[in-house]
């Protein structure tokens, strides 16, 4: 299957790359990271799209500059040989939820699906195309499978590290056989670890952490540790913080430091209304020494949920103060 992947490449020359929404370090550098390894070949051009917002803490980013953001009903997608989807497993995450209305305009051959989550739509419809493995970064099943667990560049082995610390956040959760491997096989070439994995908090943020920590509820007999955002908190965080906070900051600032790993609370959920509060957004981190699995509780339930096994995202069909006892009635 991998050999035939790379028959297809080497026979074209015009691709797109399109990183998955919410774009994060790993969908954004392993696009980065595979542009740069299909144009070694001068004869072939690679173009990263995104369809959604570039969120602002990755305006900053080296190598930023490859992304361009279209709308997606006007796209053109006849042009390309290729189409590349990375670092998710659900048509929506790539082409919006726009997508039923342009589905009959892209040309679902030409798909090229690289991932590390669990199984979904796009593998369900495009199981040949699919080239997924549940593991510590798309970086690393992008290196498995297109580079063939070759190095092309300095550049390239920059960008795969920025996807691996991104998403195992410093070694600390999803690894997997063969993960520090493949970060001393990245180590070897010219980069600067410590530049790639410093992660800095502003002043803004650690008073938005200190808000934050005031809405948290802990609910012992279910070790659980919750956050509720309603439709009035949204209003307050804009008054105190300024726009932008909700996007950029509310999953990051309290999950990635606290979720999962506050002693005698091993599972962390954060809820917030969405769609005028008809449904909620469910954003979760699990302790990895704990053995619950929330996206297969959710996925049998009927829900949608999408993620790694310890750290996912679901939507349901209710009230953000509903999806908090929905999902404890769940843990039960």
């Amino acid at each position: 299957m991998i050999d035939s992947l790379i028959k297809k490449i080497e026979k074209k020359s015009n691709f797109l790359i399109i990183p998955s929404r919410p774009l994060d370090l790993d969908s954004i550098a392993s696009s980065i990271a595979l542009k740069l390894f299909l144009e070694r070949n001068s004869s072939k051009k690679a173009s990263i799209i995104v369809f959604s917002e570039i969120p602002a803490y990755l305006n900053d980013f080296e190598g930023i500059g490859y992304v361009n953001r279209e709308f997606v009903n006007s796209f053109d997608f006849t042009k390309y040989d290729l189409i590349f989807l990375i670092d998710g497993n659900e048509w929506t995450q790539f082409f919006t939820f726009n997508y039923s209305n342009i589905e009959n305009s892209i040309d679902k051959q030409k798909i090229i699906n690289i991932d590390h989550h669990q199984s979904g739509t796009i593998e369900r419809d495009l199981p040949e195309q699919t080239y997924r493995k549940v593991d510590c970064s798309t970086g690393k099943v992008l290196f498995d499978t297109v580079m063939q667990s070759k190095i092309e560049s300095d550049e390239i082995a920059r960008f795969l590290m920025y996807s691996l610390v991104s998403d195992t956040n410093n070694f600390t959760h999803s690894i997997y056989p063969g993960t520090f491997a493949f970060a001393e096989t990245l180590m070897k070439s010219n980069l600067d670890y410590y530049q790639i994995s410093e992660q800095l908090f502003s002043q803004k943020s650690f008073e938005f952490l200190i808000w934050l920590t005031g809405k948290v509820k802990f609910l012992p007999e279910k070790k659980l540790c919750a956050i509720v955002i309603t439709k009035e908190d949204e209003s307050n965080i804009v008054k105190k913080f300024g726009d932008g906070w909700l996007k950029e900051k509310l999953d990051e600032t309290f999950k990635k430091i606290f979720g999962g790993k506050i002693k005698g609370y091993p599972v962390f959920v954060l809820i917030r209304d969405d769609n005028n509060g008809k449904n909620a957004r469910v954003s979760f981190r699990i302790s990895n020494l704990c053995k619950i699995d929330l996206i297969k509780k959710l996925s049998e339930e009927g829900h949608f949920a999408t993620g790694h096994q310890k750290a996912g995202v679901a939507h349901l069909e209710m009230g953000a103060e509903s999806a908090l006892e929905y999902i404890i009635k769940l843990l039960s």
